[in-house]
């Protein structure tokens, strides 16, 4: 057990240790988990400012740096795997970049055109064309990266890994219905106060 937890806190520590790097602005052949947190999200000017990125603030980093802890921990990678999974993953981030900044743009220019007064019917449909096609792009990609996987991790893994955007999301969702739960039972939940007032 020990040798197992040694062994985890390792790769996820590694793994961290390039995130920090990352944050810093500092060049690194790791990972930044922010890749997967816009994947499926709004366009970049609408995004909300939990999003990784430049600038980040201190809840974000914890946010990020938990990315990278329970993704470690959900894939159980050995070290070995470790030292080409997370390059390769930077590797599709640094491609992501290049998506978002074309989507960002794509949104900017059409805003800008809405505001000036300048659209038409036509104009409003190449935008969407254009989104879609992005969109396809980014989706394409993000296929195309796990399924590059495939060499790397076992069976198991690679299941876990497509489904592991999924798996989080699940996971902040519940623990996000539990605290507001926990909050309700602290402060009395609604009905509590109603049947109360019966009395």
């Amino acid at each position: 057990m020990k040798n197992y937890l040694s062994k985890f806190v390792g790769i996820a520590a590694a793994g961290l240790l390039l995130l920090a790097n990352a944050l810093s602005g500092q060049g690194f052949q790791g990972m930044d988990p922010g890749y997967m947190m816009a994947e499926s999200g709004p366009p970049p000017h609408m995004q909300d400012t939990d999003m990784p990125g430049p600038g980040m603030s201190g809840r974000q980093h914890q946010g990020a740096m938990c990315r990278i802890w329970k993704l470690t921990e959900y894939l159980d990678l050995t070290e070995e795997q470790g030292a080409k999974f997370f390059p390769r993953v930077n590797k599709f981030r640094e491609t992501g970049e290049g998506i978002r900044e074309e989507h960002e743009k794509l949104s900017r220019d059409f805003l800008e055109r809405i505001e000036s007064g300048k659209v038409s019917k036509r104009a409003t449909e190449t935008y969407l064309e254009q989104m879609n096609n992005i969109q396809k792009q980014r989706l394409e990609e993000r296929i195309n990266h796990i399924m590059g996987m495939s060499d790397l991790l076992s069976d198991e893994q690679y299941a876990r890994y497509a489904a592991f955007d999924d798996h989080f999301r699940r996971q902040i969702k519940e623990r996000m219905s539990n605290r507001k739960m926990g909050r309700d039972r602290m402060r009395g939940s609604p009905g509590d106060k109603r049947k109360k007032n019966r009395r």
